[in-house]
């Protein structure tokens, strides 16, 4: 069986629970309020760990290109989508009509953009640098230090260079766990030999110490990839973010297989382009809710985003980032 092959040992359960979780935690995220400085800690982070976990850094760039182009199609069709509706209500409304405004409506697809940077450049360093032994662990230093450097003197290069280089370590951390541990029944069996109690207790763990260190060492600060803040510390963000990524992923494991999660996993790049929108669209009416309307708006969106996953996994794959042999593996 082939280390690398994901296909022939189907789907990874507690990939698609971390998947469908993170993207519920982005909806609730977004809409504000309750434990939104907690979900801001982690939710990109492992996102980024997630997508190194299923990359691969040496595929030649043929590959590597079909593999990118579903992502940037879907992203350009929402952008356009969005632009369109934008355009639209404006002259219904006899406001002023902006195009580029339309062209922004959709923040979110950063993380696209970011993700399809570094796909090509761990490629890159892979293939062509491959000559002499690529250490990893030496590149994610080099980047969590000139994001500390960066940070420290306030000096900026672009907004996508420095996402990239700050979500590269999570990137890569990602793809060596693959590496070490998964895509093959044996391997995967490594992470498989502790109990389900003491996994949950060693996530509550891990999830304990990365709150005491936002409340205690970070200041209670806001950490959020987007906006490029960290709290008081870069290492600490980072550890913190690790904290969550690993606890997260620790749950997921012990969780059972479920039809509605793997759609929901199918769908996070659906939901992440229409969520912005839905949220917007339904506040005034989902605050008067109160204390609950997090949860609420984050119903509402799996709800109204459901159908539409079954229906573009059938009809349309391309809106959720991917073509159709992409669900030909076998549950």
């Amino acid at each position: 069986m082939k280390p690398d092959s994901l296909a022939t040992i189907g789907r990874l359960n507690w990939i698609d629970w971390m998947k469908a979780i993170l993207i519920m935690l982005v909806v609730l995220g977004h809409t504000g309020g309750t434990f939104t400085k907690e979900i801001y800690l982690f939710h990109v982070p492992a996102f980024f760990f997630v997508s190194g976990y299923l990359s691969k850094f040496d595929i030649p760039i043929k590959k590597l290109i079909q593999s990118v182009v579903p992502l940037v199609a879907a992203v350009l069709l929402y952008i356009l989508a969005h632009a369109f509706i934008s355009y639209s209500i404006n002259v219904i409304s006899n406001q002023t009509i902006d195009i580029r405004k339309g062209i922004t409506l959709c923040p979110q697809f950063w993380f696209v953009w970011v993700l399809v940077i570094m796909k090509f450049i761990t490629n890159a360093v892979q293939r062509f640098v491959g000559i002499i032994t690529v250490k990893w662990g030496g590149v994610i230093l080099l980047c969590i230090i000139y994001i500390f450097l960066s940070h420290a003197s306030r000096i900026h290069t672009s907004f996508y260079i420095d996402r990239t280089i700050c979500a590269m370590p999570y990137f890569i951390i990602g793809n060596r766990i693959r590496q070490y541990f998964g895509c093959t029944l044996e391997r995967e069996a490594r992470l498989e030999n502790w109990t389900k109690i003491k996994n949950l207790l060693l996530s509550a763990l891990l999830f304990a110490f990365m709150i005491g260190i936002m409340k205690f060492e970070n200041g209670g600060e806001i950490t959020d990839m987007y906006h490029f803040c960290f709290g008081n510390s870069v290492v600490l963000y980072y550890v913190m973010a690790m904290l969550g990524t690993a606890a997260l992923m620790i749950v997921a494991r012990t969780l059972p297989r479920n039809r509605i999660i793997e759609d929901i996993s199918d769908g996070t790049f659906l939901i992440l382009g229409v969520h912005f929108q839905v949220v917007k669209g339904l506040k005034p009416v989902v605050e008067s809710i109160g204390d609950e309307s997090q949860l609420v708006s984050l119903l509402l969106v799996l709800i109204l985003c459901y159908p539409l996953i079954i229906l573009s996994k059938i009809y349309c794959p391309i809106l959720l980032g991917k073509d159709k042999k992409k669900f030909k593996i076998i549950k």
